[in-house]
Parts: C-alpha cells; structure tokens; sequence
C-alpha cells in the first residue's frame, strides 16, 4: 500500500486507484447545496455531504471544512444571501459548535488518561 500525502491518493497493489481531493469534495458541498438549498437539520446535511465520499469515510474536519467553505462563498453571491442568513449561517454555527465540544471532549479524555 502506497499513500502520497502531497497529492492524497491511496493505491492499492495497482488494482484500484482512489484520488481524494479537498478542494474537490469542499465543491461537490458547495455544488450540492447551491442546486439545492437544504434546509433540514445540521445530522441531515451532514449525511447528505458524507454521501459525497462513500468509499472514504469523512472526518468532522473535513465536513465542518466544507460547510464553512460553501458559507463563505454562498455569502458573497447576492441569490443566495437570504439563505446563508436563515438557513445555512445555522448550520455552520451548530457544526462548529459541534466540532469544539468534541475536541473539549477528547481532550479532557487523554488527559484524564495522563495523570493515571
């Protein structure tokens, strides 16, 4: 098994070949919520983006990533201000949320593990 940081691919023993790219699955959100303007809750979104990379499985880091870049750019384009407002400005905001009371999480973990 070959993995190449600089580029992300993971090969293996030449039989199949999967490319993983940032950039790329940040458009495929990007993409998928600018056709279609979800507006259901932050674990259904974040379902429909992991639907993205089924064969690859997709980090909090990676979605949060994602969602805070569709946010960004959706924010700038006057059709969509209405909806990053109501709707997607929530999500981001819950998923970051999300994000640090996980890290708050693991981190009181290992140390709990390190003064034992």
């Amino acid at each position: 098994m070959k993995i190449s940081m600089h580029s992300y691919q993971l090969e293996t023993d030449g039989k199949y070949k999967i490319i993983e790219d940032k950039t790329d699955f940040n458009n495929l959100v990007l993409t998928h919520i600018k056709n279609n303007q979800p507006d259901g809750t932050l674990l259904q979104l974040l379902n429909e983006m992991k639907g993205f990379s089924p064969e690859i499985p997709v980090t909090m880091q990676k979605l949060n990533s994602a969602l805070l870049y569709s946010d960004t750019i959706l924010r700038s384009d006057l059709d969509y201000i209405n909806y990053t407002n109501e709707i997607l400005d929530k999500r981001t905001s819950q998923v970051l949320g999300l994000t640090m009371f996980i890290n708050v999480m693991l981190n009181n973990i290992s140390h709990q593990y390190d003064e034992d």
